[in-house]
């Protein structure tokens, strides 16, 4: 190393020759909170080697001499990209009771692995226990079903399977500094203790990986956007039909000037969100809609989305 530390000197303590946001007493220090030996080096800005520095493991409560947690979801904020991890008893008929849960939330589980059972009535009388059963592999994020629970609906999902692919590891919040993985920081990780690191009601995963809305724009187009999890979701909402009329537009509880719709977008899955750009220059703009538009609405530093329609 460049440096050596000087037991006779104890003005190196507070030097930060890595360059990691820790000087060498705190580096030392770590080791209070993992344990004896687990202190961190102070020529090293990470290092287990993970691609996470060893003050942000630190202060997240990571273990910054573990690399085996670089993958892991602690916090469960991963989510169902493509929608085909829910457990559903899709031939109910008339009514069914849990009989079993067979895992536990955050257990990992197999494709066809059974994962709970459901006992039905048939017409006779007679009753039967149907194994209810994975049907991806993956992880239990989501468990809404007890024992003894009365299932009546055949879209009801008793649980929900995330793929390793789809989970949002310690090393992604931590990346999320960096939206677009350009290698220039244009953003603030997410915090791996917490799902929703700003508690706007959108899990972190779901903000950095994105979801499906429509757009009604000369047709139906599907559009992928993706929103700030670091920074709390602005509201934007607008009239839901295409009417052409002023409407009042409430955005981050600020009445802004009115807006005549011209286009409206739909989310399709947990949270309902409205697009729309007109006339009214507010602060920041909304600019008008043409054929090809980006939409960047941001109020103060708090970015919601960038939005190309095209």
């Amino acid at each position: 190393p460049a440096y050596v530390l000087n037991p006779a000197n104890a003005s190196d303590g507070y030097g930060d020759w890595d360059e990691d946001g820790m000087n060498n007493l705190e580096e030392y220090q770590v080791a209070q909170i993992f344990g004896e030996g687990n202190f961190t080096s102070p020529w090293l800005k990470d290092t287990d080697q993970d691609e996470m520095p060893d003050q942000w493991e630190a202060s997240n409560g990571l273990h910054p001499r573990s690399a085996a947690n670089r993958d892991q979801d602690p916090d469960m904020d991963g989510y169902d990209l493509d929608n085909d991890g829910h457990v559903m008893y899709s031939d109910l008929e008339n009514t069914a009771i849990v009989n079993t849960v067979d895992v536990v939330l955050g257990q990992q589980v197999s494709e066809n692995q059974q994962v709970a059972s459901a006992r039905i009535t048939l017409a006779g009388g007679n009753q039967q226990v149907v194994p209810m059963r994975a049907p991806v592999d993956g992880y239990v994020y989501a468990l809404d079903v007890v024992v003894g629970q009365s299932i009546e609906s055949r879209l009801f999902s008793w649980m929900n399977i995330v793929e390793e692919e789809e989970r949002f590891t310690n090393v992604m919040e931590y990346k999320a500094n960096d939206r677009d993985q350009d290698g220039i920081l244009d953003g603030r990780s997410t915090d791996p203790l917490n799902a929703d690191t700003d508690a706007d009601g959108l899990i972190d995963g779901i903000e950095v990986m994105g979801w499906e809305i429509l757009v009604v724009n000369r047709g139906v187009q599907p559009t992928w956007v993706t929103s700030d999890p670091a920074f709390t979701t602005p509201t934007l909402t607008v009239c839901p039909t295409m009417r052409n009329i002023p409407q009042l537009v409430t955005w981050a509880g600020q009445m802004l000037p009115t807006l005549t719709p011209i286009q409206t977008a739909s989310r399709t899955s947990r949270k309902q969100v409205t697009i729309s750009c007109g006339k009214a220059r507010p602060t920041p703009p909304v600019p008008a809609c043409s054929t090809r538009t980006t939409t960047a609405l941001k109020t103060a530093r708090k970015w919601w989305l960038a939005l190309t329609i095209s």
